[in-house]
C-alpha cells in the first residue's frame, strides 16, 4: 500500500516535480509546488504581481479545521479540503501563463497532484477495498500523466 499523506494538520508532502518537501496549507501557497519552469513563467504573467497579493497565493489562509465550517467536519473531510486549497494557487498561477500550451501543462500538474493527495487520504480514511484500489490505480495514473506533462513543459519552456 502506498505511503499515506496526513493533509489537515502539519505536515510535509514532497513535491512531485522538484523532489523538494515543502509544508501544505497555512504555511505554504503551493507555488513552490509547480515545475521551475512554471514558476518563471507566472513571473513573467501580467496577473502575476497583483495574484502575488491575494491570501491564498500567500499561503496565510488559516488551517482548513480552524475555520467555522472545518470544524464540524471530520478527518476525511478535511482532509479533502485541505488539498483542494493546497490545489487551488497552482492551478491558477498556471492558468496565467500566457502560452496556452504551457499554461495547460502548468495547471494540469497541480490538478493532477490534487487528485494524488485526495487518492491518498481516501487510502488513509477509507474503508471499502473497491475505492481503496480505484484510489492506488488514480495514483499510478496521475504519477504518469504528471511526468508526460513535466517532460513536454520541459521541452517546450525553453
Amino acid at each position: 500500500m502506498a505511503a499515506v499523506l496526513v493533509l489537515a494538520g502539519p505536515s510535509l508532502a514532497q513535491s512531485p516535480t522538484s523532489g523538494q518537501t515543502t509544508g501544505v496549507g497555512a504555511q505554504a501557497s503551493g507555488l513552490e509546488r509547480l515545475p521551475e519552469a512554471c514558476r518563471k513563467l507566472f513571473q513573467q504573467a501580467p496577473q502575476a504581481s497583483m495574484m502575488q497579493n491575494m491570501p491564498m497565493m500567500q499561503g496565510t489562509m488559516p488551517p482548513v479545521q480552524s475555520m467555522p465550517m472545518g470544524q464540524n467536519l471530520g478527518e476525511a473531510n478535511q482532509d479533502y479540503m485541505q488539498v483542494m486549497r493546497s490545489m487551488n494557487a497552482p492551478m491558477m498561477a498556471g492558468m496565467m501563463i500566457q502560452n496556452p500550451d504551457l499554461a495547460f501543462a502548468c495547471a494540469m500538474i497541480p490538478h493532477h497532484q490534487g487528485a494524488i493527495d485526495m487518492a491518498k487520504a481516501v487510502l488513509k480514511h477509507g474503508k471499502d477495498a473497491e475505492v481503496k484500489k480505484l484510489a492506488q490505480k488514480t495514483i499510478d495514473d496521475q504519477e504518469k500523466d504528471i511526468k508526460e506533462l513535466t517532460e513536454v513543459l520541459n521541452k517546450h519552456a525553453k
